[in-house]
């Protein structure tokens, strides 16, 4: 089994877990996607950064399943700033794209899903207070 297979049989089972636990577990979590891109796109490749953009979003709901995903439209119409920080770590990932930019790249994906927590986290405390 090679180090990128044994990373990422460790993040299949890391995200099998609850999602409180998957939140416990994040900075763990955060060094095994970072080792694990290196080792699957040692350099910029357009195609392997569609190929582990489509396995971190099926990570991500894995991640976010049973959770209120309605709180993404809901921020957009009650939270600017949170959609606002939505948009600008998807225009990260895009931007990426077009400079090559594997660093960015992550980076705009790891801001994705920290907005993607902070949205559901102020939707349930809306919920909470209503």
């Amino acid at each position: 089994m090679t180090n990128l297979e044994k990373i990422q049989n460790r993040l299949d089972n890391a995200y099998s877990m609850s999602y409180y636990k998957i939140l416990q577990y994040k900075n763990t979590i955060r060094q095994l996607e970072k080792q694990e891109l290196l080792l699957f796109m040692p350099e910029w490749n357009t195609d392997k950064a569609f190929e582990y953009l489509s396995m971190f979003l099926q990570r991500l709901s894995k991640k976010y399943t049973g959770q209120n995903v309605r709180a993404i439209a809901w921020t957009s119409d009650h939270d600017k700033k949170l959609s606002n920080l939505h948009d600008k770590a998807m225009a990260k990932v895009d931007r990426a794209f077009h400079e090559h930019d594997r660093n960015m790249f992550f980076t705009g994906l790891i801001e994705f899903d920290e907005i993607i927590e902070k949205i559901i986290e102020a939707y349930n405390q809306s919920q909470k207070a209503s």
